[in-house]
Parts: C-alpha cells; sequence; structure tokens
C-alpha cells in the first residue's frame, strides 16, 4: 500500500521510465532475499527478520507497479493507437498478471509434485504446522521464487536499457512537478467525482476479490479426496485458469462494449451469485463441489469486469499531470479493508514455516 502511494507521485515527479526501474529493483531485491535466504545455521528468528524484510521489499515494489504498468501502458496506447484499442491494450498488459498467476501455480505444483510431498503428519517433530516435510518445503518453495527472481532480472533490464519515457508525460504540464499537497489539493478541487468513483469501485471491488479468497482454503479442503498437498494445488490452477480466461474476455469486450458496462456487468453477476450462496447455504454447505462451482464464477466474472476495469479507468480518467498519483490513490483504496485468513489443522498456522 505505502508503494502504491510513493511510486504513484514518484513517477509524476521523475517519469514513469525511471519509476519503473526503482520499482522492479525493489521486487527483484525482494525476491532475492527470500530466494537465496538460508534456512539452516540461523536461528528462527532471524530466517523470520529476513523474509519479513523480504516480504516488505518485494511489497513495496510491487504496489508501486500497479500505477507505473497502468499508466506507462495508457500513454503508450495514446501514441500508437486509435481510442478504440486503446482499452483492450491496457487490459492485455494486466492479463499478464493472470498468466503470471497461472505460471507460478503450475512451478508450484510440478515442484510438490516432484518433491514427492507426503500426506500431512501432525505429530511429526520435524513437520509444520500442516504436517509437511520443512525441508522439502524449502526446496520447494526456492524453486517457485527463483523463477520469479529470474523473471525480474530480466524485466529491470530490459527497462534500463529498452525503455523510453512516454512522449506523454514529455508533454506534461509545470503541475507535474508540483509538490504532493499541490496535487492532492487540484485531484481534490477538479478532479474529485472521478477519484471517488475508482477508488470506491476498486475498495468495492476488493472486498469482493479478498473476502472471497478467504473461504477458498475451505472449500479446496472440503473437496480433497486424501490429504496431498499436490490435490490442493490442483485445484488452485483450475481456478487461476478461469481466473485467466477471464482476463482474456476482458480483452476482447472492453473496447466493445465499455468499461463502464463491463464493470457493472461483472459487480452485478457478483451480487447474484453471492445472494444465491447465502439463500441456499444450508444447502450448499454439504455440497461443496456446487460451491466451488460458484466460486469459478465469481473468479471468472470477476477479472472480466471489475478487475480489470479498476486498473484500466485510473489511467484513462485522469490527465498526464496527475494520472500516477490518481492512480495509486485508487488502487490504495481498495486495499485499506484488505484481510487476510490461515486455517490451520495443526497448532500452528503456516504451510511453508
Amino acid at each position: 500500500m505505502a508503494g502504491m502511494l510513493f511510486f504513484a507521485y514518484f513517477s509524476d515527479i521523475v517519469g514513469r521510465r525511471v519509476g519503473s526501474v526503482v520499482v522492479s529493483f525493489f521486487m527483484l531485491v525482494g525476491s532475492a532475499v527470500m530466494t537465496f535466504t538460508p534456512f539452516s545455521g540461523g536461528s528462527k528468528s532471524g530466517i523470520f527478520t529476513a523474509f519479513t524484510i523480504g516480504f516488505a521489499i518485494l511489497g513495496f515494489g510491487i504496489g508501486g507497479e500497479y500505477p507505473l504498468s497502468s499508466v506507462s501502458a495508457t500513454e503508450r496506447a495514446e501514441e500508437f493507437l486509435s481510442a478504440s484499442k486503446r482499452g483492450s491494450y491496457v487490459v492485455t498488459v494486466f492479463t499478464m498478471q493472470g498468466l503470471g498467476a497461472l505460471v507460478g501455480s503450475s512451478v508450484l505444483l510440478v515442484s510438490v509434485k516432484l518433491a514427492k510431498v507426503n500426506v500431512l503428519d501432525c505429530s511429526n517433530s520435524k513437520a509444520n504446522a500442516l504436517g509437511y516435510n520443512t525441508a522439502v518445503l524449502g526446496r520447494v518453495w526456492r524453486s517457485v521464487y527463483i523463477v520469479g527472481f529470474w523473471f525480474l532480472l530480466l524485466v529491470i533490464l530490459y527497462r534500463l536499457f529498452f525503455t523510453d519515457e512516454s512522449a506523454a508525460f514529455s508533454r506534461r504540464g509545470a503541475i507535474a512537478k508540483s509538490s504532493l499537497f499541490a496535487k492532492f489539493r487540484d485531484l481534490h478541487r477538479f478532479y474529485f467525482s472521478r477519484l471517488f468513483g475508482t477508488a470506491l469501485s476498486w475498495f468495492l471491488w476488493d472486498v469482493c476479490f479478498y473476502g472471497n479468497k478467504l473461504f477458498i482454503s475451505s472449500i479446496i479442503s472440503s473437496l480433497r479426496t486424501s490429504d496431498s498437498l499436490v490435490g490442493e494445488e490442483r485445484y488452485i490452477l483450475i481456478n487461476n485458469l478461469v481466473s485467466l480466461a477471464g482476463y482474456i474476455l476482458a480483452i476482447l469486450l472492453v473496447d466493445r462494449i465499455g468499461r463502464r458496462n463491463m464493470q457493472a456487468f461483472g459487480f452485478t453477476v457478483l451480487a447474484l451469485v453471492f445472494l444465491l450462496v447465502t439463500l441456499f447455504f444450508d444447502y450448499l454447505e454439504s455440497n461443496s463441489t456446487v460451491i466451488m462451482s460458484f466460486y469459478l464464477v465469481t473468479s471468472f466474472f470477476g477479472q472480466l469486469g471489475p478487475n480489470a476495469t479498476t486498473y484500466l479507468l485510473p489511467a484513462e480518467t485522469f490527465p498526464t499531470e496527475v494520472r500516477s498519483i490518481a492512480h495509486g490513490i485508487s488502487a490504495f483504496s481498495g486495499k485499506v479493508l484488505q484481510a487476510h485468513q490461515e486455517r490451520s489443522p495443526c497448532t500452528r498456522k503456516s504451510t511453508f514455516a
């Protein structure tokens, strides 16, 4: 959340290219810390501290990637594409998030499979909170994060040597170099209604998205025929595949039916699904397959409607001078009430701890 606001303002001052390089650097360093921190020979508190620092650095960079990627894509689309194709271009950039989630879950599934992770055994002294061998999961962890590390290394090299500053930013007005207070003042004075709309819609979407994610582990647990971690990762892979299909359909439809219509349609479908689950909860509670089907529906239409449009609209709605900071504020608003929940059959709580 801090990265969203900091890099949003930072890129409005120094430019999209410099901002994107710095964001990539933070993500690369955070990923390196989590990939190469040794598990053996160190205290638990030391390892925990290292991983906390690594997560914080990575998260700070990821937060900045939201406004930087959207704003950069929008300004490049304005240079080379007609208005009828700009939305699909920006959403295509955003679709890389869905593709990355699918690739990440695929790498994790393959790693778990090759590591031959056995069923949980909470009584094993070497087991973690869920009963899995920590040494094996340590290798799985590194295999997943090292893939991300190499991708990030390629990204930062590309941005350093092959990315130019956007023409729209180069033509910006004097307000682009104004203070943070002046930018907030101008946003409030001239664009408050727009900012309220983009921030509120992102907030509502993230309430749905992260609220929905609270239940995925419980749903998958009820579906598994065994305690295999491989079985759990398969369902996560399926969910990411369905989500990617939603992203792709958003690319095809965003310039045809419009941003507002697509967002309203997605929110309507989500509301109807949540209403059905509420009304028939007693029946669905004993029918986990139907609940999982509803969950996949929300994943598909969530990416198709609210997720794609909340990312796109702030970049299109505001002028270049305040575009990045407005996008950062909108993204920040969506994370205000983000909640996390972990469930464990044993006394401890972390899968990989």
